[in-house]
């Protein structure tokens, strides 16, 4: 015999809120400074600026200074790689880390 549970309703879970702000009176936040969306924005910019400035070698490297770089480039250093700085320019080294032997 087959007995059946009545049905149960369960009513849904509150929703989640999100935790109150940090109280300003806490100890342990009084030597940290505020988070502020203009310093996020300040390290983006900062970023991209280097980003930037290095893609601005390499280019200026590969396309502008094809000669300059051809000239650099002994085929007696090993791994020998191109390098751009973040204010444009552009220079060769050994390669950092691990490469091809």
């Amino acid at each position: 015999a087959h007995l059946q549970q009545p049905e149960q309703t369960r009513e849904p879970p509150p929703p989640l809120e999100p935790p109150p702000p940090p109280n300003s009176q806490d100890e342990e936040n009084d030597n940290q400074p505020p988070i502020v969306t203009t310093t996020l924005s300040r390290h983006v910019s900062v970023v991209y600026e280097d980003l930037f400035g290095r893609r601005r070698g390499l280019i200026k490297a590969l396309v502008d200074e094809p000669d300059k770089l051809f000239d650099v480039c002994d085929p007696n250093r090993e791994n020998l790689a191109l390098y751009a700085r973040p204010d444009g320019t552009w220079h060769t080294d050994p390669a950092r880390g691990g490469g091809t032997r």
